[in-house]
């Protein structure tokens, strides 16, 4: 019996050994874990920043851009009204003259059928 007791005791202690080894096995694989997604999460943050000062400086550059084109088009939009309006304004002069010689023809030839008429009765 001292045998089996020496074997049971031994297993016993091996046991032991084997758990606490898994067990250091297990605290052993957390740390690494931890370290690197420490490390990742680092790494992410650095680019992060890196992207986001990328970012302000497309942005700045962008905006620049867009204030030149919208200078651009407000000239252009206001050239193109000047334009036109000169158009209509020759335009409505035009209709203005013809309207002035309308009246001009038909005021005297008016009066003279007026008078035609007023002889005839």
């Amino acid at each position: 019996m001292s045998k089996a007791k020496v074997t049971k005791t031994n297993l016993l202690d091996q046991t032991k050994t084997y758990s606490h080894k898994i067990f250091l096995a297990n605290l052993g694989m957390y740390g690494k874990v931890f370290e690197e997604s420490k490390a990742l999460a680092d790494k992410s943050v650095s680019k992060y920043k890196n992207l986001t000062s990328k970012n302000s400086e497309l942005l700045e550059d962008l905006v620049a851009r867009g204030e030149k084109v919208q200078s651009s088009m407000i000239e252009s939009v206001k050239k193109a009204k000047n334009e036109q309006m000169s158009s209509i304004e020759g335009r409505v002069k035009s209709l203005r003259e013809n309207l002035v010689k309308a009246k001009d023809a038909i005021i005297p030839a008016k009066k003279a059928a007026d008078e035609k008429a007023v002889e005839a009765a």
